[in-house]
């Protein structure tokens, strides 16, 4: 999980850095490019829950517990980012930055019910193999995870 989220702040931090001339690849318009600076800094804020739950649902996938990666999904999808988009674009009129405060909403519940999941450890009854199981429990000793 470190690796992943390092890879994605230097990411987003080069994109950060050079936004204006990114989005000047698309428009001329300084309003559009204003806004999208502000959206590459709501994105640079997601970067941390994001690594860990393309991490998290990989390492699910692979012991065989399919379950938490899809339920945990499902739900957050309709609930964080259906319910609380319309909350705050229709109900408080926050626009486009509404839709990604609920976005980064539901990265940081799927981040912090894979985490739990994760240290709880029902998911190492799911693996396919003893060898999996071995691979896996010497991993979560080393914090590899």
């Amino acid at each position: 999980i470190r690796i992943a989220i390092i890879c994605n702040m230097i990411v987003s931090m080069v994109v950060l850095i050079f936004h204006r001339q990114l989005l000047s690849i698309f428009t001329d318009d300084p309003n559009i490019i204003a806004a999208g600076g502000i959206l590459v800094l709501i994105d640079f804020a997601v970067e941390i829950p994001r690594a860990i739950n393309h991490i998290s649902e990989y390492a699910f996938n692979s012991t065989g517990e399919v379950y938490t990666p899809l339920i945990t999904a499902t739900i957050s999808a309709w609930l964080c980012n259906v319910l609380m988009s319309y909350i705050f674009v229709v109900v408080l009129g926050w626009a486009l930055i509404g839709i990604w405060l609920a976005m980064i909403i539901d990265e940081l519940f799927k981040a912090v019910v894979y985490l739990r999941r994760w240290q709880v450890g029902k998911w190492q009854g799911k693996c396919l193999s003893i060898k999996c199981q071995q691979l896996f429990r010497q991993a979560l000793k080393q914090q590899q995870f």
